[in-house]
């Protein structure tokens, strides 16, 4: 049942854009399931910056029940790229459909887009990070 449902929601998304999407589910983690409401604000502030060969795009969430969603976006590309807001969106979306018990990763495949994206839930909140 869920193949057939993501199929459904990748076949207008795939046939719109004939490209190809690469994702792939992590082997255990938590639930993504309350990370949707992130996804648009982390997209748009990755977009908002460009980034080096190997960098990447990464911020810690906190759900609010004491667990957490964290997102990256990593340039895989040869030069310094930007993340586009509406890919990035959609790469989390295809997530969320295939990989809401887990999280995971994958991008669409095509020439201009050189991130992938990956999103996971934790057990626990967000790590305080002290400043150097």
């Amino acid at each position: 049942m869920r193949s057939i449902q993501l199929l459904q929601f990748l076949l207008p998304v795939v046939s719109v854009l004939a490209q190809q999407v690469d994702f792939e589910c992590f082997d255990s983690g938590s639930s993504i399931t309350s990370c949707a409401s992130f996804v648009s604000t982390f997209c748009n502030t990755a977009a908002t910056l460009s980034y080096d060969a190997g960098d990447a795009a990464s911020r810690c969430f906190n759900v609010g029940d004491g667990t957490r969603c964290d997102f990256t976006a990593t340039n895989y590309a040869s030069t310094t790229e930007t993340p586009s807001s509406e890919w990035c969106e959609l790469a989390y979306d295809v997530l969320d459909q295939l990989c809401v018990s887990t999280g995971g990763f994958g991008n669409v495949v095509f020439v201009p887009n050189t991130f992938t994206f990956a999103i996971s839930g934790n057990d626990t909140v967000c790590p305080f990070a002290i400043p150097i």
